[in-house]
């Protein structure tokens, strides 16, 4: 006679326990193998940064601008090679360093590798700090963060050689001098492009002093002052100051309208003085900027 209704009999029990186990246990094994495939694959397909920036160029203090940039992949948000933002967060963050011109690619070499072609920025000037430093400058003229006892590009170097004489104590305003060494840059650009003049087999341009840039100091005297050496006989030590000053006015790039002459008018000027003063002896100022070329002394430039 059957059981009443509802009622399960302890032979049905015994059949339905094992059935459950049969079910369950593999659902349960299966659960935790995907949970450890997928823990393994996190893990092999996790994004490593270590290799992804290419070497640094071969200039002196190289190493150490690549480390400000390796910095920068500290901060990148951990991933693995299938994120689809790897490589927009990537270039954005590495593009944000001075030392980045720009990011060409990013590559993704599996399992969990990355690969970065990128542009270095290379000092183009150094601006000579107070201290005898040199601080590198990119060919855009921005203030690149790195200081070097020894610069790696060559003369004329930015200085404030006239702000120093005349106000050691003032620490020149974030923006002024960053306008003031991009205008260093744009005449050392201008006197590269006539670097063939014959007036350089004879003058060497040491330094541009951007001290008085945009009338800084004094507005009726010549904005950019290069300090030079004659190539004749001997040269002094790197550390003397050059004795002799040219008035040069302004760059080409914020040249004042007609008033402000050409380059190769102004190194006119100075083969002028060179024919007239072989070996420039005797010359302490020079003024590039209008047809009188020489004057009386090294301190005649004031008022000018």
């Amino acid at each position: 006679m059957s059981g009443a209704p509802g009622h399960t009999s302890g032979d049905d029990q015994g059949v339905t326990n094992p059935l459950i186990v049969l079910v369950v246990l593999p659902l349960l094994l299966g659960a935790m193998i995907y949970l450890f495939s997928e823990s393994a694959d996190s893990e092999r397909y996790a994004v490593d940064l270590s290799r992804a920036l290419p070497s640094p160029p071969a200039w002196s203090g190289a190493e150490a601008a690549a480390e400000q940039v390796d910095e920068l992949l500290h901060e990148v948000p951990a991933s693995n090679i299938f994120d689809r933002n790897l490589e927009p967060s990537l270039r954005q963050k590495l593009e944000s360093s001075p030392w980045v011109e720009k990011v060409s690619g990013v590559h993704r070499v599996f399992p969990g590798g990355v690969r970065v072609d990128l542009r270095w920025r290379e000092p183009y000037a150094a601006f000579r700090r107070r201290s005898g430093a040199f601080q590198l400058v990119a060919a855009d003229g921005e203030l690149l963060p790195l200081l070097v006892e020894r610069s790696p590009v060559r003369p004329p170097y930015i200085v404030l050689r006239d702000l120093e004489a005349t106000r050691p104590d003032e620490t020149p305003p974030v923006g002024w001098l960053a306008a003031a060494v991009r205008e260093g840059v744009h005449v050392i650009r201008d006197l590269e492009k006539r670097a063939d003049a014959e007036v350089f087999d004879l003058l060497f341009i040491m330094e541009v002093d951007v001290s008085n840039y945009d009338g800084h100091i004094d507005p009726r005297k010549s904005e950019i002052v290069l300090g030079a050496r004659s190539t004749a006989g001997l040269m002094p030590p790197a550390d003397a100051p050059p004795p002799l000053r040219i008035l040069w006015g302004r760059s080409t790039h914020h040249a004042k309208g007609l008033v402000e002459l050409s380059v190769k008018k102004k190194l006119s000027h100075l083969e002028a003085v060179a024919r007239a003063r072989p070996g420039f002896k005797g010359v302490h100022v020079i003024d590039a900027r209008f047809d009188v070329h020489l004057l009386p002394g090294p301190d005649a430039d004031r008022g000018r």
